[in-house]
Order: C-alpha cells, then sequence, then structure tokens
C-alpha cells in the first residue's frame, strides 16, 4: 500500500490546490436509512467470532468505505477541507455502517513545495520556536482540545447517521523517511518539532521507527497520555471501535501494550469496546497477527493470504478485518467486497474516488458494500460459517440446517451439495449489484443440485429450508 500512496501524493500534491469532497454523482440506487442511530456498543459475537453482536444479539458485519481526510484537513501533503456531512450521507445511503476515521501523526512531509500543514494535530502548538514545517513548535504536554473536539463531533454526527466509527489512533507512515518524501520531517516527536526535549530519532537515521515502540518510557508516556484523553473523548460513544495503528512497522510488543491501555481506560470508564490491531505488508505479517493475543485483526494481501483474489476463510476463532487498503488499495471491484463476505471477513474498500464524486466509477464497489446488508437482513449472520465445499463457485455461507447463500462471481449455473440437508428448501436469486431478485421453484435436499441463475451479472443464491 505505501508505493500507491505514495505514487497518488506525488500526482495530488504538484498542485496542492483545494479539493473539497464533491456533492455532485447520483448512486445507483439508495441502499440504507440516512438517519438511523446504530444499535449499541459492539462487541464480539459469543457464538460466532467471525462477527460482532450489537445491543440487541443481532450478529453484525461492518462494511464501508474510507480515505484519509475523514478527521484532519490538508493532511497527505494535499490541500483538503473534507464535507464530512455529505461524505456521511452518501456512504448512509448505500447503506454502509462503518467509517474508518484517519489521523497523520506528521503535519506534512520535506517536500519544499508543499505549503499547507495537517489540522487539526492532538498536541498544541505553543512555541516558542518555529517547527520544520515554519508553524510553532509542539508542545507535547498540552493537548488541542480542536483536535478532541472535532474527532467527538464526527464520532457522534457518524452514530446519527447509523455509522461504526473506527477510531485511529496511531499512523505508521508518519514515521518513515524515503527518497522520494520524509514524513518525519513534519511529526511533533521529530525532536526539532517540539519543545519538550523529546527525540524519537536517537540513531540520527531520519525516521522515527522507534516511537511504536516501548524503547523510549518518555515517548510511551506521552502516547498513553493521548490515548486516555482520545478514549475520555468518544469511549463513552456506543458506536466507537479503536485501531491501534496503520501501517505501523512497530513490535507486536507495542500494539498489544496500547491495546491494553485502551481496554484499562475504558475499564476505567466501566466500558468496553473491541480494539482493533493492522498488519501491513512490510511491518506486522498475517502470521504475526494470527499469533496475537487480540481477537479483532486487521489482514494484509501475502503470497499465503490472497485476500484480493480468493481470501482465506475466517476460521472462527478471530475478527478478520479485509480493508483494500492493506490488501489491493486501488481496487474498485465489487468481487473484492463479495469474495470477502462470503468467507467470513469484514470488507472495507480505500475509496480515492471521495475526493471527487463526479467520478462515479467507485459506485459499484460502494453498492456492494451496502448490498451486502440488504442480502442478509432477514437472516442471523451467527448462523452461517464460510462453507466453500458445498458449492461448485467455492464461495458459500451456510447454516448448520442447511439454510445458504451462495456466490456466483459470473452468473450462469451452480450446483450445490445438499446431500446431508434433507427437506424442502426455497430458492430465491438476488442480483448482486442491483435490486432485481427472483424466485425459483422449491426442490428437495439430500442430493446435489444445479440452479441456474435467472440474471446475467453477478448473482446470489439463497436457499432456506421451508420447515
Amino acid at each position: 500500500m505505501p508505493l500507491h500512496r505514495r505514487q497518488f501524493l506525488i500526482n495530488a500534491s504538484a498542485l496542492a490546490v483545494p479539493c473539497p469532497l464533491l456533492t455532485s454523482g447520483v448512486p445507483l440506487f439508495a441502499q440504507g436509512k440516512a438517519d438511523q442511530a446504530t444499535n449499541g456498543p459492539l462487541a464480539v459475537h459469543p457464538r460466532n467470532r467471525r462477527y460482532f453482536v450489537d445491543q440487541s444479539g443481532n450478529a453484525v458485519c461492518l462494511t464501508g468505505s474510507h480515505l484519509g481526510w475523514e478527521l484532519q484537513d490538508n493532511a497527505w501533503d494535499k490541500s483538503v477541507t473534507f464535507d464530512f456531512d455529505e461524505y456521511l450521507n452518501r456512504l448512509a445511503r448505500h447503506g454502509h455502517n462503518v467509517i474508518r476515521l484517519w489521523m497523520v501523526e506528521h503535519t506534512r512531509t520535506s517536500r519544499p513545495e508543499v505549503k499547507s500543514a495537517a489540522s487539526p494535530m492532538p498536541f498544541r502548538r505553543t512555541g516558542p520556536g518555529r517547527a520544520l514545517d515554519g508553524e510553532l513548535k509542539f508542545d507535547l504536554d498540552q493537548f488541542d482540545p480542536d483536535y478532541f473536539g472535532r474527532l467527538k463531533t464526527r464520532v457522534e454526527l457518524a452514530r446519527s447517521r447509523g455509522m461504526y466509527v473506527v477510531v485511529m489512533l496511531f499512523q505508521g507512515w508518519s514515521l518513515r523517511s524515503n527518497d522520494q518524501f520524509r514524513p518525519w520531517f513534519g511529526h511533533y516527536f521529530n525532536a526539532r518539532n517540539n519543545i519538550n526535549d523529546i527525540d524519537g530519532d536517537p540513531n540520527g537515521d531520519d525516521s522515527g521507527h522507534i516511537v511504536h515502540s516501548l524503547e523510549n518510557p518518555s515517548i510511551t508516556r506521552i502516547q498513553e497520555s493521548y490515548v486516555r484523553r482520545v478514549v475520555e473523548a468518544v469511549g463513552r460513544s456506543d458506536n466507537v471501535l479503536f485501531e491501534v495503528a496503520n501501517e505501523s512497522l512497530g513490535s507486536l510488543e507495542w500494539h498489544e501494550h496500547m491495546a491494553s491501555f485502551v481496554t484499562s481506560c475504558m475499564r476505567h470508564m466501566d466500558r468496553n469496546r473491541p480494539v482493533l490491531i493492522s498488519g501491513c505488508r512490510r511491518g506486522l505479517s498475517n502470521e504475526t497477527l494470527f499469533g496475537s493475543s487480540q481477537v479483532c485483526l486487521g489482514v494484509s494481501r501475502d503470497a499465503n493470504h490472497p485476500y484480493a483474489t480468493n481470501p482465506p476463510a475466517a476460521d472462527g476463532r478471530r475478527i478478520i478485518i479485509a480493508d483494500s487498503d492493506h490488501i489491493e488499495p486501488r481496487t474498485k471491484n465489487p468481487e473484492f467486497v463479495w469474495k470477502n463476505f462470503f468467507r467470513g471477513n469484514h470488507p472495507w474498500v480505500l475509496d480515492w474516488g471521495l475526493l471527487d464524486l463526479t467520478d462515479t466509477s467507485w459506485e459499484p464497489v460502494r453498492v456492494a458494500l451496502g448490498r451486502i446488508h440488504k442480502v442478509t437482513e432477514h437472516v442471523d449472520l451467527a448462523d452461517y460459517e464460510p462453507r466453500g465445499d458445498l458449492v461448485s463457485t467455492d464461495y458459500c455461507l451456510a447454516s448448520r440446517k442447511g439454510d445458504l447463500f451462495a456466490y456466483l462471481p459470473n452468473s450462469g449455473q451452480i450446483r450445490v451439495d445438499l446431500t446431508k440437508y434433507p427437506g424442502t428448501f426455497s430458492v430465491h436469486w438476488i442480483a448482486a449489484q442491483t435490486e432485481r431478485e427472483s424466485s425459483g421453484p422449491s426442490v428437495d435436499g439430500a442430493a446435489i443440485r444445479s440452479f441456474q441463475s435467472p440474471f446475467n451479472s453477478p448473482s446470489i443464491l439463497r436457499l432456506s429450508r421451508a420447515d
């Protein structure tokens, strides 16, 4: 993912002109309700740990779009004032139920043509003296109320539209330096940018990799104070989840420490919220994540886990977030969404079209993310598990009694193995990308059956026991 974002920044920051989220463009069809609050806090479902459970006992699969400017203006070396209300309205109309509230730890990179600095930041800029970006230096003992005020406001706005919010706590890309970019240039733990004598680069290699470790107790103390302040601001909101870090190269020990610290802060408030640990291809590997103590994991693409094209099935021991940001950052293919969903994962999409909604090429993948909830609105997902072995297309969610959903990526015909499921099944077809539906004649189980899709497009077969 870093290579893709760097190339995007090269192209976008060359102009560095305001690029607000535009309000043009019409969704393919309305999917959800735009003003329906979330139903209480989420927890890991006790019967099926692939999914969350809400306050009413409903299993929840989180699906949604995100980009990077949801919280801070002018991040990523680009002059952007994000239209957050329109962003929420757009995704709510599609039926999405989660957003990822990005943050950056650096104000800007070292590129001389970039003049705007990301704001608000977690810490106040008081000086004395100027940071490398030309603004006042940070005081790491003072939090900026504008940051936490905006954080709280945007969490509540999302809740009013039925959205859960993944609050990102740390940003690994902000610690790096290379030939093209030096995000570390604008980091508040860079010794030249703060008045507190905090140096996140003690070996002078022009990067802050030790910041996401437990090596410097002073840095850890500041990070803990910041996390505590974030939890105080939004921890009581029942639509919040926390993500330790995006694209961090930090140690698993640091990630686990911060996750435990969030949980500890929540416990003092008599609350509990899920905490996500995310990997990336040059950071925490999938194998390392699977060996962690956390049950909510953001995976990345590697040779053993092709989540973009043939996702591994979730094994039921943990919640798997399949975020295209760490898998296939430029994908706008709805197949990414459907394949991951039918393997028991939670698909999220890094939606580059959100900066300019006149680009309608992203609409199909947005539709898919919301269509999932329309397709499954009358079933309890906790009863279902991935059973690709039952169908010829390999993509299926089935219950123990034989009720199932099967995905046909290319329409056509599908064979379903019902040999272990006697009884009569009703047959219903659902178009994956439109509102079209169709019912077929009932069939008897206890045999292998073939079904022909009535649609010339990707479709979903639903079989339901009649008794």
